[in-house]
């Protein structure tokens, strides 16, 4: 038998399976995001809710680039950045 099924069955104690995209609800911050999504939709501008570029959000890859920049000691630029939703999501090029 090939080992990918045990090892996908036999999930260690206190580590979470990302693997199906369904952690337990136990671990999802329901506060955060009913918080998160209430000020978002209070704002009366719901171009939010839009795909928005394919690239991902410039505020966001403005923020992460800085993150980088910071974790590995050389510029990352924003432009640099594309942000999906997972790797299925990623458009081949």
């Amino acid at each position: 038998m090939h080992p990918l099924p045990i090892v996908q069955t036999q999930i260690p104690p206190g580590v979470i399976d990302l693997g199906m995209g369904n952690p337990p609800l136990s671990v999802l911050p329901l506060d955060i995001i009913r918080e998160a999504a209430q000020s978002a939709l209070s704002q009366g501008d719901n171009s939010f809710l839009q795909y928005g570029i394919e690239q991902g959000d410039g505020y966001f890859r403005a923020a992460l680039a800085n993150f980088l920049t910071d974790g590995y000691g050389f510029p990352v630029s924003p432009e640099n950045l594309f942000v999906t939703t997972g790797i299925s999501n990623a458009p081949a090029s």
